[in-house]
Formats: C-alpha cells, sequence, structure tokens
C-alpha cells in the first residue's frame, strides 16, 4: 500500500490509477485522509516499483507535471 499527498486536485489521482493498470500493476483506490490519497496495488512487483510505476503515469498527465504530490510508501 502507499499514498499520494497532495493538497489539491486530490479526485484527478483516484480517477487517474483507481481500477487502471500500467505495466501490469493494478491500482485500487482506498481512501483519502486529509492530504492523504491511499491505494493498494496488484501486479508482481515490491512497493517501490509500484510508486515508480504510479509516478510515471501522473508525469505523463499535462496536470501530473504541474502538481505538487509525493508518494510515500505505508
Amino acid at each position: 500500500m502507499f499514498y499520494i499527498q497532495s493538497p489539491q486536485k486530490k479526485e484527478f489521482f483516484v480517477e487517474l490509477l483507481d481500477g487502471n493498470t500500467f505495466e501490469e500493476v493494478t491500482f485500487k483506490f482506498i481512501k483519502i485522509e486529509g492530504m492523504k490519497i491511499f491505494f493498494e496495488f496488484e501486479g508482481n512487483v515490491d512497493v517501490a516499483q509500484a510508486i515508480a510505476v504510479a509516478k510515471a503515469a501522473i508525469r505523463k498527465e499535462p496536470l501530473g507535471s504541474v502538481l505538487y504530490y509525493m508518494l510515500q510508501a505505508v
């Protein structure tokens, strides 16, 4: 499990990752607590690799390249 911490546009991250598969890693939205958006993932990767895949997917989006956010393992 990991979370994305962002002060704004939380729905952007949920819509981008929830239920979608990138590089054979499928993400599932769990909950939002304050500025933290929690996700689980499925795939043959560890949490560091899943975070790297999620970060790459976010950066490919126009909004993802201008937002301030941080990804952290739980």
